[in-house]
């Protein structure tokens, strides 16, 4: 398990942001391929799914939502 962002490596894979995320690789894939989530284009990969680090942090620091706790 990651301690904090520093330590992920430069790119990521389906079980790294499993592990960060702290849910299951299925969801973790449901995540990935939802629209505007930064993945490297697979014709330079073949069939993995890579994840730049930053772009995933970039991601991660534009899903805040705040709940409304008068709600």
């Amino acid at each position: 398990m990651y301690k904090s962002l520093d330590e992920l490596p430069a790119v990521l894979s389906i079980k790294d942001i499993s592990k960060v995320l702290q849910v299951s690789e299925p969801k973790a894939r449901e995540i990935v391929y939802s629209q505007g989530f930064p993945i490297l284009n697979r014709a330079l990969t073949g069939r993995r799914l890579l994840i730049p680090k930053q772009g995933f942090i970039n991601w991660l620091e534009g899903q805040y939502q705040f709940e409304d706790k008068e709600a």
